[in-house]
């Protein structure tokens, strides 16, 4: 529900050129709040950030590959 309500408030903002700014703020930390649930009813806090810390090595390669050419 709150990834919906961001999504709708992302959408309002490119589609409709709506200067939403603080829905998009109390949005955005609705999400990682709930984010941050999730990862503590499953207890996956570490294996998120080890995954996550893996996925931007990937993504800063990537980069500086486009950057290099």
């Amino acid at each position: 529900e709150e990834m919906s309500e961001l999504t709708k408030e992302i959408l309002k903002n490119i589609n409709r050129k709506k200067d939403n700014i603080n829905e998009l703020i109390e949005e955005t930390a609705d999400v990682e709040i709930m984010l941050e649930q999730l990862k503590c009813c499953y207890n996956i806090k570490e294996q998120v950030e080890t995954y996550k810390a893996q996925k931007l090595l990937k993504i800063e390669k990537r980069l500086d590959e486009w950057n290099q050419k």
